[in-house]
């Protein structure tokens, strides 16, 4: 009988053992060389199984590393796809969050485009109504300038013809003082140069 040990998963027999077998078959003499022969068989058949079932037992240990370690390989990808879909989600909602900041500062900025042009606007539309109104101060003031002139114009008529009628009054006073005079002398004349004296 041979001893098979398990020794880290690997069954080693022990050829101390076998020798021992060996020589205590030889000395107990009785059995025939045939029987010798078979035990030989019988011993290198037991071997041989072992060295087979070690061997398998390696293969099938070997299958379930490469097993195990196909399937930590295959949970390592995914945990890696996983990784990178998630950092890929994160990177896009970074983009559209960056994307919605842009649009919002284009719109601020457009909003306070538009408000500094209404009021550029404003201020322009203003400028334009204190224009108009100092040109139509301008206009009424010309307009009263004119209003002015013509009463001033009409003034100087009126006082030049009170200084005509004075004129034409002191020069008819002083005619009809002269005709008077004129008058008073001729029947002055008259009366001293008639024969009836």
């Amino acid at each position: 009988m041979f001893l098979v040990l398990e020794q880290e998963g690997i069954f080693v027999i022990k050829k101390s053992v076998l020798t021992l077998c060996l020589l205590a078959s030889s000395v107990v003499g009785a059995q025939t060389q045939q029987e010798q022969l078979n035990n030989l068989n019988a011993a290198q058949n037991q071997i041989q199984s072992a060295e087979q079932a070690r061997q398998a037992d390696m293969a099938r240990q070997q299958y379930e590393a490469q097993q195990q370690a196909e399937k930590r390989a295959a949970q390592q990808r995914a945990q890696q796809q996983k990784n990178q879909a998630e950092q890929l989600a994160i990177q896009k909602q970074r983009e559209a969050a960056a994307e919605e900041a842009v649009r919002e500062r284009k719109y601020e900025q457009q909003k306070d485009k538009d408000r500094e042009q209404a009021y550029q606007d404003k201020l322009r539309q203003q400028e334009i109504e204190a224009r108009e109104a100092d040109l139509a101060m301008k206009k009424a003031k010309a307009k009263r300038a004119d209003d002015f002139a013509e009463q001033a114009l009409n003034r100087e008529k009126a006082q030049t013809d009170v200084i005509q009628s004075e004129a034409d009054a002191t020069r008819n006073i002083s005619e009809g003082s002269k005709n008077l005079q004129t008058g008073q002398g001729q029947g002055a004349a008259k009366a001293n140069s008639g024969w009836f004296k």
